[in-house]
């Protein structure tokens, strides 16, 4: 069953896993644009965020539209990712480690 490629159920794993990285990465990168405004950080870095953000909604969307299609919805599969703790936390108040971090770990995968 697994080496069928034209498997739909697969198929609709495998978007679903991707769609729910999108809708993940739309949190992260709003957070981010609400708690750069009161760290040290450029506005011209906090706008091309904003505009990443902005990107992700579409490709969530996107996702969403495709996992329909093979007859799913969002949800359907339960979601993989983990939080952080405090020093992760601590880690990330650099702005530009906090971006790269949310890039490999989320927009890598996807």
């Amino acid at each position: 069953m697994r080496d069928a490629p034209t498997n739909t159920d697969i198929r609709k794993a495998l978007v679903h896993a991707i769609a729910s990285i999108e809708f993940a990465a739309i949190d992260s990168f709003s957070r981010k644009v609400c708690k750069w405004q009161d760290w040290d950080v450029p506005p011209s870095p906090i706008m091309a965020l904003a505009r990443q953000t902005w990107d992700e909604v579409r490709h969530a969307h996107l996702g969403k539209e495709l996992v329909e299609a093979y007859g799913g919805r969002i949800g359907e599969y339960p979601d993989t990712l983990g939080g952080l703790d405090q020093a992760q936390q601590q880690f990330l108040r650099d702005p530009v480690v906090s971006l790269s971090a949310t890039n490999v770990s989320l927009e890598g995968p996807a």
